[in-house]
């Protein structure tokens, strides 16, 4: 029985070697990361001087991605708006009857009331802006 005690003692003396042995590389090692510190502290410092300025920089990122995005979607709107164009047809204009010019209600009651002639009565046809043709 004396034997297992004295191998119980000598287990127990190498645990309590190995964990003094583990302390002291503990100890080593904050010793060294408190000699660095400084470093560690001057970092910290320049991180917190360089969290608002990184946010603003971010906010105007963010800004002008906005702009281009809007700016891209008016393209697109533009885009499909000429091939929108690109599909239609064209008709002549069914109130000028193509020729671009209409008489005002006036000037073709005075036109037929004195059938004045050499005079110019009409004007522009608003519906196809003198061009005579509408697009459908």
């Amino acid at each position: 029985m004396e034997t297992e005690k004295g191998k119980f003692k000598m287990n127990e003396n190498e645990i309590f070697k190995k964990y003094q042995l583990e302390m002291n590389e503990r100890i080593g090692f904050i010793e060294r990361e408190l000699e660095n510190y400084p470093e560690h502290k001057t970092d910290i410092e320049d991180l917190r001087t360089d969290v608002p300025y990184i946010s603003q920089r971010l906010d105007n990122i963010e800004s002008h991605l906005n702009k281009k995005c809007d700016d891209l979607e008016e393209l697109i709107y533009e885009i499909k708006e000429k091939i929108r164009d690109c599909n239609r047809k064209p008709y002549k204009c069914p109130v000028c009857n193509g020729n671009g010019n209409v008489l005002s209600e006036g000037a073709k009651l005075a036109f037929n009331q004195y059938m004045t002639t050499g005079l110019d009565l009409s004007h522009k046809c608003l519906s196809c802006d003198g061009k005579g043709i509408v697009w459908g």
